[in-house]
């Protein structure tokens, strides 16, 4: 039985699938700045939560507009190396 459509399960899928397909887009334009942020989250896996960072990659355009060009979980302060 699948579990219903709005479970924290399914909606995590959803997004790993829309995250999944911006990393595989290619870029086909030019930007006047690229630069790189990061956001802190706490991710639940296998009943333990922990803190990570989603990385992205930003292109700003000619008119000012800011487009994400890349996005990757990764490592933080706390579990670096």
């Amino acid at each position: 039985m699948k579990p219903p459509s709005g479970t924290i399960l399914n909606l995590d899928e959803k997004v790993y699938k829309t995250i999944e397909a911006r990393r595989k887009r290619p870029i086909d334009k030019a930007f006047l700045y690229v630069y790189p942020d990061g956001l802190g989250l706490k991710r639940s896996w296998s009943g333990e939560v922990s803190n990570v960072s989603d990385l992205m990659a930003i292109g700003v355009n000619n008119k000012g507009y800011g487009k994400i060009l890349g996005v990757v979980e990764g490592a933080n302060e706390e579990n670096s190396v």
